[in-house]
């Protein structure tokens, strides 16, 4: 897949896996509703514009400001690897009784 080139450098993120290098890729999430996901699970996807790939439980979760803002990461380029290219990153938080996987929009991870 080719990168849109519509998006600017702030938007697609640049993975080095090149040479064994291991990166955090970090994802910021708001919930709209503003209801308490700070101690929700979250999982973490790279995938296509239209399908999550395989989906890994974030290696971190921390609180991003208030309850209803989250910062969580992947660590890619360990254990967890993925072949050269573009993907877009989903983002998944359980919230009881709810599943909420969503694209994250602007969000394009390479990975060289």
């Amino acid at each position: 897949m080719t990168t849109p080139q519509y998006l600017t450098a702030c938007e697609v993120r640049l993975i080095d896996c090149a040479n064994g290098a291991v990166e955090y890729l970090v994802v910021d999430y708001q919930d709209a509703q503003h209801s308490n996901i700070t101690a929700d699970p979250v999982s973490i996807s790279l995938g296509t514009y239209s399908t999550p790939g395989v989906w890994h439980a974030a290696d971190f979760v921390q609180s991003n400001g208030a309850v209803w803002k989250i910062r969580a990461g992947l660590l890619i380029g360990a254990a967890l690897t993925y072949p050269a290219g573009t993907y877009w990153v989903w983002l998944k938080v359980t919230n009881s009784p709810s599943v909420l996987p969503r694209r994250v929009d602007t969000m394009l991870v390479e990975i060289t």
